[in-house]
Parts: C-alpha cells; structure tokens; sequence
C-alpha cells in the first residue's frame, strides 16, 4: 500500500504541476486534466483500505484458529 502511495502521489503532483496529460481544450473547455489534492480525503480513503484489508485477513483467520483438530478428524 505505502509503495502504491507513493507512485498515486507522485503522478498527481506531477500532473498538478507540469500538465502533462492534454486535454482538447475545444471539447473539455479546459487544456490539461485538472487534479486537487486533499490530504484529509487521501487519508481517510488509506485508512479506510488499510482497516478493510487487515479485516478481511484477520477474520477468516480468527475462525480457523477456533478448529479444533482432534474434532474436526474424529470419525463418528
């Protein structure tokens, strides 16, 4: 995720500031793609990933670890 992080942030604030994806300006009514950057919606959305992941990891796990082995191959 941090990697992932870095790389999204990087492209933003390079096209925030240099303008490198183009747009038609005739069509768009604007000359490049416009980005804003709102570090309070950047990390609440990476929280949010982060706190969803680790859920849907530590979850199933907590159920597996509640199987007992000498139950589950016992043959009645």
């Amino acid at each position: 995720m941090l990697w992932g992080y870095v790389i999204a942030l990087t492209i933003c604030l390079v096209q925030k500031y240099f303008g490198i994806l183009k747009l038609d300006a005739s069509v768009y009514y604007v000359s490049q793609v416009p980005i804003e950057l709102n570090i309070i919606y950047i990390l609440l959305i990476n929280i949010g990933t982060l706190l969803v992941s680790l859920l849907m990891m530590i979850g199933p796990s907590y159920l597996i670890a509640r199987i007992l082995p000498a139950k589950s191959i016992k043959f009645e």
